[in-house]
């Protein structure tokens, strides 16, 4: 029987493979038998590191001593008492500040909350990288004046003040007077407030409150529960106000009111009238009645003496 050297100073005896059989006090054998490992509360297995892996539904914990907690976020491979996650398993990032862990992203420097890149790693040796429009990937983006890329010669979204072409391929300044942001360049997204697009979104147009399409002529078409007016947009209910007016039944009533009214007024006319007729015929009558016996007197006087005929002419 010769003797053997342990591969670990912990180790109580080896065999001839130079393996350890056993570990002295609460020293924990390694899963291949080459090394003794500190104990770890609640480690079901261990390698030449440490524990290896923790029971289903518990990981690592963080700090010291070490030992196997239950952490609720999924695929987090180290966290701390709180569900705090500080490294997640292979193919997957915190984010949150270990709130989650993501999938990872490749070139990704830094995460958002909801899992997608923020900020890509810088260059080495290759191209600089950019985040897509879409935050899942980090592209090399070729388009002059793109903010951000849908692929490396498609651009998503162009820097400030400049509008993408159809094709994705240009980035350029907006043609369209009193436009706020194109479409493919010949289109206008949005005017500059004070103005509305045109229905073919080619011209930018003073706007008219409420009006829902534009035209070079004013506006087209009110938005619902308004019409035009004068070229304005005006609510239907003041509209209906001005046409309705009062209902027939209180015109009706004005009109035969206005008629006892002038049929009142004329008779108080006609009365007065012969009032003052009769008075004054009343007032002339004893004038009348004298000139009338004058009359008769006159014509009763004997004829002058001179006017008498003479038997003889004379």
């Amino acid at each position: 029987m010769s003797c053997v050297t342990c591969p670990d100073s912990n180790c109580v005896s080896c065999s001839a493979d130079n393996t350890c059989d056993g570990c002295q006090g609460t020293y924990q054998l390694s899963k291949d038998h080459t090394s003794c490992q500190t104990f770890v509360s609640g480690c079901a297995e261990y390698d030449n590191t440490g524990c290896a892996s923790c029971p289903d539904n518990k990981v690592l914990s963080v700090g010291i001593p070490i030992k196997c907690v239950s952490c609720n976020v999924d695929n987090c491979d180290k966290c701390s008492d709180d569900d705090v996650c500080y490294t997640c398993k292979e193919g997957y990032s915190t984010i949150g500040n270990g709130a989650a862990c993501t999938k990872t992203i490749d070139n990704c420097f830094s995460y958002t909350d909801d899992g997608l890149c923020a900020s890509c790693l810088g260059p080495l040796l290759g191209p600089y990288l950019e985040v897509s429009l879409d935050g899942k990937s980090c592209i090399s983006c070729e388009v002059s004046g793109c903010d951000k890329c849908s692929s490396t010669d498609y651009c998503g979204q162009c820097d400030a003040g400049l509008t993408v072409s159809a094709d994705g391929k240009t980035c350029a300044a907006c043609a369209i007077k009193d436009c706020q942001s194109c479409e493919n360049l010949d289109k206008c997204h949005a005017c500059l407030n004070g103005f509305s697009a045109t229905v073919d979104k080619t011209r930018c147009v003073t706007s008219v409150r409420n009006c829902a399409e534009h035209t070079l002529d004013g506006c087209n078409r009110c938005s619902t529960g308004f019409h035009k007016v004068n070229g304005e947009c005006v609510p239907d209910s003041v509209e209906k106000k001005r046409d309705n007016g009062a209902p027939w039944w209180a015109w009706l009533i004005l009109g035969l009111g206005l008629a006892v009214i002038v049929a009142v007024v004329v008779v108080v006319a006609v009365c007065l009238y012969r009032r003052r007729a009769a008075v004054a015929a009343a007032a002339a009558a004893p004038y009348a009645g004298a000139a009338k016996g004058k009359d008769k007197d006159e014509g009763n006087e004997p004829a002058d003496d001179n006017s008498q005929s003479t038997p003889y002419g004379g």
